[in-house]
C-alpha cells in the first residue's frame, strides 16, 4: 500500500504534489476553524445573553432596594415617632380648634421630615387614623377627598392580608403615579393584630422610570414593572404598554424571551423583555460574515496554491540549472531572479554566499600579508641602525662602568623583544604584552636616562584576555621617536588600562609634540579591506599597520582612537573585544625562550 501511494505520488507534478498533500490540511484546519467558530459563537451569544439577564436583575434589586428604603422610611415614621401614634389613636371630631390645630402642625412636620428623606419624591401622602379620619399632606377639594377615601378603602382590603407590608399599585387617579400603601397596627406583641391606621404614598414614576431604563442595548431589553394582576404599572422601554402586555401574556414567539423577577412588595414583578433578534444581530452578522469569508478563503487558498505549484516548478527547474553550470566564482555564476519571492531571497543569500567566500579567500590572504607585513616591519624598525647602535653604545657605557646587570638585563630585553616580534603566536595575553612593553621601557630609560618617565597603570582584572602582539609596544615607540625625543624637556609616557561589559581599553599618553591632524584623519578613516602601501608611509608606520589589523580581525567597530592633548602630547586609546580564548597559529614553530 505505502509503495503504490509513492509511485502514485511521484508520478506527480511538483503543483499537483503540493495541491494533493495540501489540500487535506487545508479542509481539516477550515473544519476546525468553522468548529471553533460555531463554538465561540455559542459562547458569544451566551455571554450577552447572561450580561442581559444579568442587567435585568440588576434593575430589580436597584428597585427592590428603592422599595426596602421606602418601607424602612414609613416604618420609622409610623412606630417610632411619638407625634404619628398620638394622631393614629387620637379621635379628631371631639378636639378643640387648638388641640387639633396642635396635632396637626406636628404630623405635618413628621411628614416633611419623610418627605425630605425619601427619593424620588414623594408627590402625596395620606394617613389615616383609627377613626378612619384622613390627613393629606396637599390641599385638595372635597370631591377629590371623598376620591381618595373610596380608593383608600379598596387599598385597604388588598393590604388586610399583607399584615403591614407594602403594596405597590396604579393610582387611578393620575397615571403618572402609583401608590405604596399599607396597614398600621398596634406596636406591641399582644396586640399586633389591631389596626389603628392605614397610609397610603404617591410616588412620581419618572424617578422610577429612570431608575429601570436599561443602561446599554436600550434597543433590545425593555423592562417594566407589573402588579399582580401583571397590569402594567411602570413601563422603562421603547415600546408601548399593550405590546409589552401581549409579549408577556404570549411568550410564544422566538424573538422574544421574557425574564420575570418577583420583588419583596405586594408581589409585583419587575419583567424583562429581550428581543434576540436585536440583541444578537451583530452577533449573528459577524458570525455569518466569518463564515463567508472562511470560504472563500478555502477557495482562494486552492487556487494560489494551483498557480504557486507552477510557478515554484518553473522557478526551482531554473534554479538548479544555474547550480549544475557553475563551476568557479565569476560574473556568470551568480544568480538573478525577476521575482521578490523567496526565490528572489534564497538567490540573494547563494549570491551573497559567493560573495562570503570571494571576500573570505581575499581577507585571509590580506590578513596573513598584513600580519607578516607587520612583523617584518615591526623587526625592521626594531633593528634599523639607530636603534641599534643606541642600545648597543648604552650596552657598551654600562660595560665600561661595570654594570653587569644592566649590560646582562639589558641584552636580554633586546634579545626578548627581537624574538617576539618574528617568533611565537600572533596572540598574547595583556599580561604577557605587558612584560615585553617593561622589557622595552628598561631599554628606553637606559638609552634617555631621565629625559623619560614611564608610568604603567593597567588593572589585572584585564591581563587574562587576549590581544593580538605588537599593538601596544609600537605605539609606545611612536611616542618616543616621533614626541618625546623631539622635545627639550622632560618627557612622560603613561600607559592605562579599563574594560567595559564587552570590551577591553589600552591608552598610551604623551606630552610630545603630538600626532597631526592630518595623521589622525588617514588613520581614523582606514576601512578593515582598505588596501594601504606602508612603504609610501615615511613616519608612523606602526600605528597605520596597528589599525588595519585591528579593524580586519574584529571589525570597524574596534581599533585606535587618537587626539590631540593640551598643552602639548597625543593620546591614543586601543579598543578591543574580550577574547579569553586565543587563536591558535598553525605553524609548528618552537616559542620556547633561549
Amino acid at each position: 500500500m505505502k509503495r503504490m501511494v509513492y509511485e502514485f505520488f511521484g508520478k506527480l507534478k511538483i503543483k499537483n504534489k503540493i495541491l494533493c498533500f495540501c489540500l487535506p490540511f487545508i479542509v481539516i484546519s477550515d473544519i476546525i476553524i468553522l468548529s471553533i467558530t460555531a463554538v465561540m459563537f455559542r459562547q458569544l451569544k451566551n455571554m450577552v445573553y447572561d450580561q442581559t439577564e444579568q442587567n435585568i436583575t440588576e434593575k430589580s434589586n436597584l428597585l427592590n432596594s428603592t422599595f426596602s428604603n421606602y418601607d424602612q422610611a414609613t416604618t420609622k415614621f409610623l412606630y417610632y415617632s411619638d407625634e404619628v401614634q398620638e394622631y393614629l389613636h387620637t379621635e379628631q371630631r371631639v378636639m378643640d380648634e387648638d388641640s387639633f390645630n396642635s396635632l396637626i402642625s406636628r404630623i405635618s412636620f413628621n411628614i416633611n421630615s419623610l418627605l425630605m428623606n425619601s427619593q424620588p419624591s414623594i408627590m402625596n401622602v395620606c394617613l389615616f387614623n383609627k377613626y378612619n379620619e384622613i390627613y393629606i399632606n396637599n390641599a385638595i377639594y372635597v370631591k377629590t377627598i371623598e376620591q381618595t377615601e373610596k380608593y383608600a378603602s379598596v387599598l385597604q382590603n388588598e393590604t388586610s392580608n399583607m399584615h403591614g407590608k407594602l403594596i405597590v399599585s396604579q393610582n387611578p387617579f393620575h397615571r403618572n403615579m402609583i401608590t405604596l400603601s399599607r396597614n398600621v397596627y398596634v406596636p406591641e406583641l399582644e396586640r399586633s393584630n389591631e389596626k389603628i391606621g392605614f397610609l397610603m404614598l404617591d410616588i412620581s414614576k419618572n424617578d422610577l422610570t429612570n431608575l429601570l431604563r436599561p443602561t446599554e442595548r436600550a434597543d433590545a431589553i425593555s423592562i417594566v414593572l407589573t402588579d399582580e394582576s401583571k397590569n402594567i404599572l411602570i413601563n422603562a422601554s421603547q415600546m408601548s404598554d399593550k405590546q409589552c402586555a401581549d409579549i408577556i401574556k404570549d411568550q410564544k414567539g422566538k424573538r422574544y424571551q421574557v425574564k420575570h423577577n418577583i420583588l419583596d412588595y405586594g408581589n409585583c414583578e419587575v419583567i424583562g423583555i429581550i428581543n434576540e433578534k436585536v440583541l444578537f444581530y451583530d452577533t449573528n452578522r459577524s458570525f455569518w460574515m466569518e463564515l463567508g469569508l472562511i470560504f472563500l478563503a478555502i477557495l482562494i487558498t486552492i487556487l494560489a496554491i494551483y498557480f504557486t505549484g507552477n510557478m515554484i516548478a518553473g522557478q526551482l527547474h531554473a534554479f538548479m540549472q544555474k547550480l549544475n553550470q557553475t563551476e568557479e566564482i565569476d560574473k556568470n555564476s551568480y544568480i538573478h531572479m525577476h521575482t521578490q519571492d523567496e526565490f528572489k531571497e534564497l538567490s540573494d543569500s547563494y549570491n551573497g554566499l559567493l560573495s562570503r567566500i570571494d571576500t573570505l579567500i581575499h581577507t585571509v590572504y590580506i590578513k596573513e600579508i598584513l600580519l607578516k607585513e607587520a612583523q617584518m616591519e615591526s623587526l625592521q624598525a626594531q633593528m634599523n641602525p639607530h636603534f641599534l647602535y643606541n642600545t648597543l653604545d648604552c650596552i657598551n657605557s654600562l660595560a665600561r662602568q661595570g654594570e653587569s646587570d644592566k649590560v646582562n638585563k639589558t641584552i636580554t630585553s633586546l634579545a626578548s623583544i627581537l624574538r617576539m616580534s618574528v617568533k611565537g603566536q600572533p596572540f598574547l595575553t595583556v599580561e604577557e604584552d605587558l612584560k615585553y612593553i617593561r622589557q622595552y621601557i628598561y631599554i628606553q630609560k637606559i638609552r634617555f636616562q631621565y629625559k623619560i618617565i614611564f608610568l604603567v597603570e593597567i588593572p589585572e582584572s584585564i591581563y587574562q584576555f587576549y590581544i593580538p602582539k605588537l599593538v601596544i609596544q609600537p605605539i609606545i615607540e611612536n611616542a618616543v621617536i616621533h614626541g618625546i625625543s623631539k622635545i627639550k624637556g622632560t618627557g612622560m609616557i603613561a600607559v592605562e588600562g579599563w574594560e567595559d561589559d564587552n570590551s577591553i581599553y589600552l591608552e598610551v599618553k604623551d606630552n610630545g609634540i603630538g600626532i597631526p591632524d592630518s595623521v589622525i584623519r588617514k588613520i581614523d578613516q582606514i576601512d578593515a579591506h582598505d588596501h594601504i602601501d606602508f612603504k609610501t608611509r615615511d613616519n608612523h608606520i606602526g600605528i597605520f599597520n596597528i589599525q588595519q589589523r585591528i579593524r580586519l580581525m574584529y571589525g570597524n567597530e574596534y581599533g585606535l582612537h587618537i587626539r590631540q592633548l593640551l598643552p602639548a602630547g597625543s593620546s591614543v586609546v586601543v579598543r578591543l573585544p574580550k577574547i579569553l580564548t586565543p587563536k591558535k597559529r598553525d605553524d609548528n614553530i618552537d616559542d620556547t625562550d633561549p
